[in-house]
């Protein structure tokens, strides 16, 4: 049975959650712009979808690209050839793992709000359950969602397993909603006929796609900084920000003494200012900065070049 037959049910039902979750929230600006791409200066999601590397040998991918959507500042899709995937042992007959870009970390979390407030209930689940039996061309004679299950990984994260009774034996998926920040994750797996994937096993998927939007988060130089200024003793160094990814709120710098070629840099004490003042001590060397740039995430540093080598002062 081709897993694509109740692929599109995965994004109805979360969108029935979404949908219904955030009705309310909508009046207060919660609604999120729509893009192909991510803003410039954004984290690169394709870094951040489930890889090949994360699952056992032999997975291959289908389809992976950007999206256009209305949930999200960008979305990106990685969809694995049906049946390449195991988890456990067992071989899956479909995973694609969506990674989402919002507009901030609340905004995010109130996507995940919505789909979790609604699988916590009866009726939300016995919603979403109509709603998938509705998609699956499969006859199923019933659907059942169960409570979701809190994986405790990043800043939240919810499965829910779903049971498909068809005329061909009964069919296990896994939807899993998980953020970072303000990425969210949004992944799915289908085991075969008769196999059981219970959604506590969504942890396999769901650490490695955290550390990847973790990673991704990160302050990311896309140009080191700069020193200018003469390498002179007496005269002032400055150091020119570089240029970071992720927003950066905050910067600090350490000044490093180094050989004539740029090279067995050693930290300078208290030398940890945007500006340096060269010493007698530098003559003969050269001079690099570290700067550290950090975020709500984490800190990352870049290492500028050396500067010429420095000379003394000029006899008076």
């Amino acid at each position: 049975m081709k897993a694509s037959r109740i692929r599109h049910v995965v994004p109805a039902t979360i969108a029935v959650a979404v949908t219904l979750g955030i009705a309310a929230a909508a009046a207060s600006g919660a609604g999120l712009r729509a893009h192909v791409v991510p803003p410039a200066g954004g984290p690169d999601l394709s870094q951040m979808a489930l890889r090949l590397t994360d699952v056992p040998r032999g997975a291959k991918i289908a389809r992976q690209r950007y999206v256009k959507t209305s949930d999200f500042v960008a979305e990106y899709d990685r969809e694995f050839k049906e049946g390449t995937v195991r988890l456990g042992g067992k071989r899956l007959l479909g995973l694609e793992s969506d990674i989402g870009l919002a507009a901030s970390a609340g905004k995010a979390a109130l996507f995940v709000d919505a789909f979790h407030a609604m699988v916590s209930t009866k009726k939300g689940r016995s919603t979403l359950a109509k709603q998938a039996a509705k998609g699956t061309g499969l006859g199923a004679k019933s659907v059942t969602v169960g409570p979701p299950v809190n994986l405790r990984i990043g800043n939240q994260a919810y499965a829910v397993p779903i049971r498909f009774a068809t005329p061909f034996g009964d069919m296990h998926m896994v939807i899993a909603v998980h953020r970072v920040d303000r990425v969210v994750s949004t992944f799915y797996y289908l085991g075969s006929f008769g196999v059981t994937v219970p959604a506590s096993s969504a942890k396999t998927f769901a650490r490695p796609i955290a550390q990847h939007m973790h990673d991704g988060l990160m302050p990311a130089a896309t140009i080191a900084p700069s020193i200018t200024g003469t390498a002179q003793v007496g005269q002032t160094l400055t150091v020119t920000t570089g240029t970071w990814t992720n927003k950066p709120t905050g910067y600090t710098y350490q000044w490093l003494r180094c050989d004539a070629t740029g090279g067995a840099c050693v930290g300078i004490a208290e030398a940890t200012q945007q500006t340096y003042v060269v010493q007698q001590d530098d003559v003969g060397s050269t001079l690099r900065v570290v700067e550290t740039a950090t975020n709500a995430i984490g800190s990352s540093s870049s290492e500028s070049q050396q500067t010429a080598v420095v000379i003394s002062l000029p006899p008076s």
